[in-house]
């Protein structure tokens, strides 16, 4: 394989929650294999473990806030920092790759092409569902600006990065096809994320792991579980997260009185998340909006089976009735009728070898690595 290893690479991102702490890493360790120097700029607190030509630089995270006035400051406070930290360390790089939250990212792009700078989009969720999902104190004028922003750094950027050729189809990108290479992101420790309980062995319980926020649809979830309670009494329901929604989601529970058959957890370490996703009989991923989720691919891995709705690269890994299930919406109504199907599904066992299977196959480092390093040759 020919190495790419003279090329300093700039790995940005928007500001990161908990969840964006592992595709990040993952991200890390792959792009600081195909260069010879890798600066990050981030500001969620990351683990170099074993990577030595690594070199990041924390951002600030930003109160989130009500106010109009004080959510506009905050945004444009957060981008003249991130301007300023990729015109400092412009000189000791080639390229650029804006990853999570920065797809619309239009003025530090448009400076660091003016500087005859390579600049790389991964594209992950669709920030124009999640905008019209979040509400926020500006919304329209949020959707707006990032439907212009969006169009012009696809237009300007070197290369376009899709975890799935699913997504070229979902978001209209067939124009920009002579740039877009297809790659995922994800690394799997699979002397971690691995079976240790058989899923006949495990009891009726259906776990949801993610942000508690609007575009994941864990309302939805939510919502279903007294129709699939009424039809339904052995099954039990596990929520790990947090966001948002928390509040809402414990007022839903209390309201329709299934607290005795509803766990919600607070988010649990990363390398604790097997221990629990070995007890859940199905993960269910009802989301609005998706690039991969990480931890799909890691119920996989512990012979989870799951269910999720077909967006992003998601059809791309389940397939319906053999390695997974495909929602046909994240209506509640959808949700309630296919989670009271799969439980009584014989052939359940199967789709979770299956699916075990189908990620050891895929998912490994030696996998992706040179997909990377050609990406990066082309450049």
């Amino acid at each position: 394989m020919k190495k790419t290893n003279k090329l300093k690479i700039c790995l940005a991102t928007a500001p990161l929650g908990k969840s964006g702490i592992t595709p990040l890493q993952n991200m890390i360790k792959i792009l600081s294999q195909v260069s010879m120097k890798l600066v990050v700029l981030t500001n969620v607190k990351i683990t170099l473990t074993h990577i030595d030509n690594c070199l990041v630089y924390y951002l600030q995270t930003k109160t989130a806030s009500n106010s109009k006035f004080s959510a506009l400051i905050n945004f444009l406070t957060q981008q003249v920092e991130l301007i300023i930290k990729l015109l400092s360390v412009v000189k000791d790089v080639d390229v650029y790759i804006f990853f999570i939250g920065l797809e619309s990212a239009l003025i530090p792009m448009f400076l660091l092409r003016i500087l005859c700078k390579k600049v790389i989009v991964i594209l992950v969720g669709d920030p124009l569902k999640i905008a019209e999902m979040k509400k926020t104190p500006f919304t329209n004028f949020i959707i707006k600006l990032r439907k212009i922003k969006s169009n012009f750094t696809l237009l300007f950027s070197s290369h376009i990065l899709l975890y799935s050729k699913n997504i070229i189809k979902e978001r209209n990108l067939t124009k920009y096809t002579s740039k877009i290479s297809i790659a995922h992101g994800h690394l799997i420790d699979f002397s971690n994320f691995n079976v240790t309980k058989c899923l006949d062995e495990r009891r009726n319980l259906i776990g949801f792991i993610g942000r508690f926020s609007e575009e994941k649809g864990i309302i939805n979830l939510v919502r279903a579980i007294p129709k699939i309670l009424s039809n339904r009494k052995d099954i039990t329901f596990m929520l790990i997260g947090e966001g948002e929604l928390s509040d809402k989601i414990n007022f839903l529970i209390k309201e329709y009185g299934v607290e005795e058959k509803v766990l919600v957890y607070n988010w649990v370490p990363h390398q604790e998340l097997p221990k629990y996703l070995n007890e859940f009989k199905l993960l269910v991923v009802p989301s609005y909006s998706e690039g991969l989720p990480n931890v799909i691919i890691e119920a996989m891995a512990c012979g989870t089976p799951v269910l999720a709705t077909s967006v992003g690269a998601i059809p791309e890994i389940i397939k319906n009735g053999i390695t997974g299930f495909i929602l046909k919406d994240n209506s509640e109504n959808c949700i309630s009728e296919n989670i009271l199907k799969i439980i009584e599904d014989h052939t359940l066992k199967n789709v979770s070898v299956n699916a075990y299977i189908f990620i050891k196959n895929i998912f490994s480092f030696e996998k992706i690595l040179p997909i990377y390093n050609d990406i990066m040759i082309q450049l």
